[in-house]
């Protein structure tokens, strides 16, 4: 993976991903195990032993993954996100934007919806990763101004920021 940015993260992706590469790591150690097991039971020949061979390509598989995830996290860039000081210039991971969706049929209404970092989507609490088709559209935004012809779904729309808010508006308390 060569990015030629960082990896945004918050807190809690940065831990999501810990979480996910400690559990390839086990995993990879219990795939090494099982080869071992089949590598002494018939030797290392694919036609004596397709079991070695098999756990073989899922350890390759399991080691590419764990490389993946070892270089998001080099790569990434931890960005705090403190409500009360939520970036309001441009529309950036940590923000809170309230935009008009304009589809075929005219204007929508307003939505507000956090910009999350990397792997943070979460339709349900109205967060939406910078990299997602909808966060990334939005990102780098200012108050004013428009996402034209942003593919959402099977739907081509517009997108209006209209207000960047420093902390979450009443309605968006979450519990």
């Amino acid at each position: 993976m060569n990015h030629t940015h960082p990896l945004l993260l918050t807190r809690a992706g940065v831990a999501r991903l810990q979480e996910r590469l400690r559990r390839k790591l086990a995993e990879y150690d219990d795939i090494r195990a099982q080869r071992q097991v089949a590598f002494e039971l018939s030797g290392d020949g694919w036609h004596d032993n397709p079991e070695f061979n098999r756990a073989q390509q899922m350890e390759a598989n399991c080691n590419h993954e764990i490389k993946r995830l070892t270089e998001q996290l080099d790569q990434a860039q931890t960005i705090e996100v403190l409500d009360g000081q939520r970036p309001v210039d441009q529309v950036t991971v940590g923000s809170l934007v309230t935009f008009i969706r304009w589809g075929a049929r005219g204007p929508g209404q307003e939505e507000t919806w956090e910009i999350g970092g990397h792997g943070d989507s979460d339709p349900a609490r109205r967060c939406v990763a910078y990299d997602a088709p909808l966060g990334a559209a939005l990102f780098g935004l200012q108050v004013g101004e428009y996402a034209e012809g942003v593919r959402l779904g099977d739907g081509l729309v517009d997108l209006e920021v209209v207000a960047l808010h420093a902390s979450e508006p009443l309605q968006l308390i979450r519990a």
